[in-house]
């Protein structure tokens, strides 16, 4: 068995290749591959993609994300593992670990992972250097107005029935709408942008001083104008060859930034990412005396919206919605886990805010 790498001008040949296209597993997607090669965070000479080969097939792969972290005001080069897959027939050989070890050695043991399962986090923990991180608290919301949506997501074989179940649940809509209160803020402007601006990037910067990952403009847009989700009605070919997120049925992200109406002062600004019947909230910056009315608008926002789970992981929409609950929604604490190299001192992390978009996650 032997590691083969793949750097940006490499990847862009790899998916080009005959090679590629007669795989019968894929280690990676073209549009992942596009937007890897755009990663203004990675160097020319960052390995972005790992293959276990043996006599010129495929056995697994471990996919990588260069980073940046800032600990104590100096910036570290870093990789999060964006996606480890060995073929389920040869699993228990020790493929994924000796990717993994690869990947260590050749990013200087300076590495992260989150949204693992368990049996990889044995497999982390295995080698000895990693160490768990503090866990980002989250809340899930479920709109129960919109009972259709969440009966298909949790028993997926009956969204062929959908339309149906979607006329029935218009008639409860209407009983679910009385209970719900709507007051508008009339004192700010909430406006949807395309990409992060000069203005807009100060005000980020203004709160991304106790951030362990600083985003700019250049990152931020490069997560919006580089997707890895393609929106389609069923699987393509690509979909079916490759294990992780690709397809869906809806899959949006737009940028909202708000002024106020007297000055035009921006006081927060956030990403809104809609996959399918779930909205998440992947980067979130305000001012703490607007978190209040900017978390009412994206509460209608989502009443508005085809959603019927919410998920987020920003302190202070966990605190609102956690003291503002809503009978129209039943609520459950969740958590997001984060494993680093033992290289860090945690101690040094400490404080440090993780968004809910750091890593791939904001891509899927």
């Amino acid at each position: 068995m032997k590691i083969e790498t793949f750097t940006a001008t490499e990847l862009a040949a790899f998916i080009a290749s005959e090679r590629y296209k007669k795989m019968p597993y894929l280690p990676i997607t073209p549009l992942r591959a596009i937007s890897q090669c755009a990663n203004p965070q990675a160097d020319t000479h960052d390995i972005l993609l790992f293959l276990a080969v043996e006599k010129g097939e495929m056995l697994g792969y471990c996919g990588m994300l260069p980073d940046k972290i800032y600990i104590k005001g100096q910036a570290e080069k870093v990789a999060w593992i964006s996606g480890l897959w060995v073929n389920p027939a040869i699993r228990g050989k020790g493929i994924g670990r000796f990717l993994i070890k690869t990947a260590l050695e050749s990013y200087k043991n300076a590495m992260l992972v989150t949204e693992f399962i368990p049996e990889t986090k044995k497999l982390y923990m295995s080698l000895a250097c990693y160490q768990d991180m503090p866990a980002l608290q989250g809340l899930t919301l479920y709109d129960l107005q919109k009972w259709d949506s969440l009966f298909v997501l949790k028993f997926p074989k009956f969204r062929s029935i959908f339309f149906l179940l979607k006329k029935i649940s218009a008639i409860t809509k209407f009983f679910f709408r009385l209970f719900l209160a709507k007051k508008k803020d009339n004192n700010l402007i909430f406006n949807e942008i395309n990409e992060i601006d000069t203005a807009t990037n100060v005000f980020i910067e203004t709160k991304n001083k106790n951030a362990l990952f600083r985003r700019n403009a250049s990152d931020l847009n490069w997560l919006t104008h580089f997707p890895w989700m393609r929106e389609m009605p069923e699987k393509d070919a690509i979909a079916k060859a490759y294990y992780f997120s690709y397809q869906a049925q809806t899959f949006h992200q737009t940028w909202i930034q708000v002024k106020t109406k007297n000055g035009g002062k921006i006081v927060a600004c956030f990403m809104l990412s809609v996959r399918d019947f779930n909205v998440k909230v992947p980067y979130f910056f305000a001012e703490s005396a607007y978190i209040e009315p900017v978390a009412k608008w994206i509460f209608e926002y989502i009443q508005n919206s085809q959603a019927s789970v919410f998920t987020l992981f920003q302190p202070e929409l966990v605190a609102y919605f956690s003291q503002h609950k809503n009978l129209n929604y039943r609520t459950k604490k969740t958590e997001k886990p984060y494993m680093i190299s033992t290289k860090f001192d945690l101690a040094d992390t400490t404080g440090l805010r993780i968004q809910d978009g750091d890593g791939d996650c904001v891509f899927t």
